[in-house]
């Protein structure tokens, strides 16, 4: 199974965390001394980092990797970053009815040990909802699709 391909919903009611402190996993190595936050990715788009209203999934990643500083952000994207004690999160608020990441390639790897990726945070999840009868499985909110999975 490609992972790279078959990423889809990762934002459930999963809370996500790395495994780059597993080395046989780890594509790069594990820093100690990255920026402890909470990011609110407030956007579904993806491309270039760029300073503007809006905090992307890619951007959230590159500011725990420690690879995008505050000082490269706009000041609205500055307000969606709190320095936290713990492990890193990342959270969303995604625009209603805009909730599918469609990446453009594929994203970083991430670098901070501990990061939770917290699809629980998406405004209209409800954990007591079930997509099916028989089990209880929570209905997923955000989605994040491959580039080469999307319909064009």
């Amino acid at each position: 199974m490609n992972y790279y391909k078959s990423i889809h919903t990762l934002a459930t009611s999963l809370l996500l965390t790395t495994v780059a402190a597993i080395p046989a996993l780890a594509q790069a190595p594990v820093k100690t001394d990255l920026p402890k936050v909470k990011i609110t990715v407030n956007s579904s788009q993806d491309g270039p980092l760029a300073p503007d209203d809006q905090l992307t999934l890619r951007e959230a990643i590159a500011i725990t990797n420690g690879t995008l500083t505050s000082a490269d952000l706009s000041v609205a994207e500055q307000q969606q970053v709190t320095p936290i004690s713990g492990n890193s999160v990342i959270a969303f608020d995604l625009p209603t009815g805009n909730t599918t990441i469609e990446l453009q390639s594929l994203l970083p790897v991430l670098a901070q040990a501990g990061l939770i990726i917290d699809g629980t945070t998406q405004p209209g999840y409800d954990a007591t909802k079930s997509a099916t009868a028989e089990i209880s499985v929570a209905i997923p909110v955000v989605e994040i699709t491959a580039a080469d999975l999307v319909a064009s």
